[in-house]
């Protein structure tokens, strides 16, 4: 829905809508402040907001497909259970992304979504799922996944994961290169098919992680980190002898 076919409405508006019918849809809303509002498992469809604060607000269960969010906050907000769709948190002409530090997100879906420059620091996602979504330079330090997070087929790049909690998560098929994960813990994590390619490693725990076919780049260095009992392929190890600069010569016959 094009934005000028939205109906404009005010944070008195948007709150007595939500209360009453715990839906909005087509609605554009600016410069609002929502904080702490309380709605479970209100529904949002191509809505536009921009520069609205939703901080520490309770929105448990939570639908929004194709809503565009634009500097917005979200931080410290109950998000649990929430299903973001195909909705955009990056405001290309200022180049910021939305605040969701602190924030509840365990059990939540995040899927298609644009999420460049957003930051989600110490947020909970425990055993959310983050698939096929766009997440340039964002921030999830000290950010907890759990066991049962899954993260795949993202784009990551520039991401700082710092300190993150991604123990045994899926993380397949991401791309990481130039991503932050130096202290990050990353152990029975399975980062199949992903890309570390530059990222920055130090202090990484890759204990038991299964890296098979990803791409390690010059930076998987075992002085660097821990990867006691990662999974690799051959071809795999032989690079990262390489990074330590050992010379590896074909057995004799």
């Amino acid at each position: 829905m094009a934005d000028d076919e939205l109906e404009l409405i005010d944070g008195n508006e948007a709150t007595r809508r939500l209360v009453e019918t715990g839906m909005l849809a087509g609605c554009a809303l600016s410069e609002a402040d929502l904080a702490e509002l309380e709605i479970s498992a209100a529904q949002l469809t191509d809505c536009r907001f921009v520069d609205v604060s939703l901080r520490a607000a309770q929105l448990a269960g939570l639908r929004a497909t194709r809503v565009t969010f634009i500097r917005c906050r979200l931080d410290e907000a109950d998000l649990a259970g929430a299903e973001l769709i195909a909705c955009a948190f990056f405001d290309a002409e200022t180049e910021q992304g939305c605040d969701f530090a602190r924030a509840t997100l365990r059990f939540a879906t995040v899927s298609n979504c644009t999420l460049d420059r957003c930051s989600f620091a110490e947020a909970d996602l425990t055993s959310a799922t983050l698939r096929g979504s766009r997440a340039l330079g964002a921030s999830f330090v000290k950010a907890t996944f759990g066991g049962a997070g899954q993260v795949t087929a993202c784009l990551l790049r520039y991401a700082d994961l710092h300190d993150a909690n991604l123990a045994q998560c899926d993380l397949t098929g991401n791309d990481l290169e130039w991503a932050n994960l130096e202290g990050a813990n990353l152990r029975a994590a399975t980062l199949r098919d992903s890309t570390l390619n530059r990222a920055s490693l130090r202090r990484a725990d890759f204990r038991g992680a299964d890296l098979r076919n990803a791409n390690l780049g010059g930076g998987f260095d075992p002085r660097m980190l821990d990867a006691r009992g990662a999974l690799l392929f051959e071809g795999q190890a032989r690079q990262v002898l390489e990074n330590m600069e050992m010379i590896v010569l074909p057995d004799l016959r």
